[in-house]
């Protein structure tokens, strides 16, 4: 069980330092750029359509899709089409200690400790758009709850743009 639980966290490990070297991307889906049949074609149907869920043996992956391009759908925030990845939110199943990860893939990430939760603590990367929740966990340094991959900053021009309030 032991070998197990360790193989778990090599493999998340992997996957993080996997994604900084490959920007904002989570094992070749990359927000903005990856559509539905992407997702489906690696991760299977979703175990709950309504949330879009997906679970493989390690993490609970959600994902949020495009409603269409910004003329197609005056409430979409990225001019691209229709189930389009925008959003991944990826979290471990068991408990991950982000003490593997601070020397390689948090490095280039600001902390931010959340003042309104004592013990959670926020990763950032503005310019990959990629954020990891942790919190401190008794005997280790930090699990991680989650990461988010959002679309890169260079992906910034592919932003609707928001119609201005008259005064």
């Amino acid at each position: 069980m032991i070998y197990r639980e360790m193989a778990c966290i090599l493999i998340f490990t992997v996957t993080f330092v996997q994604a900084q070297h490959a920007s904002n991307e989570w094992r070749g889906l990359i927000p903005l750029h990856s559509t539905k049949a992407d997702v489906e074609k690696l991760l299977g149907k979703p175990t709950n359509q309504n949330l879009n869920l997906y679970e493989t043996e390690t993490y609970v992956v959600t994902l949020r899709y495009s409603g269409g391009t910004c003329n197609e759908n005056k409430l979409s925030a990225w001019n691209v089409p229709k189930d389009v990845v925008t959003q991944i939110l990826v979290s471990p199943k068991k408990g991950t200690d982000t003490s593997t990860l601070v020397g390689k893939f948090l490095q280039n990430f600001k902390r931010i400790a959340d003042y309104e939760v004592p013990g959670f603590f926020t990763y950032q990367n503005e310019e990959l758009s990629v954020m990891v929740q942790t919190k401190a966990v008794p005997n280790r340094v930090e699990d991680v709850i989650f990461i988010e991959y959002g679309p890169a900053k260079s992906d910034s021009r592919l932003r609707c743009c928001v119609p201005h309030a008259e005064n």
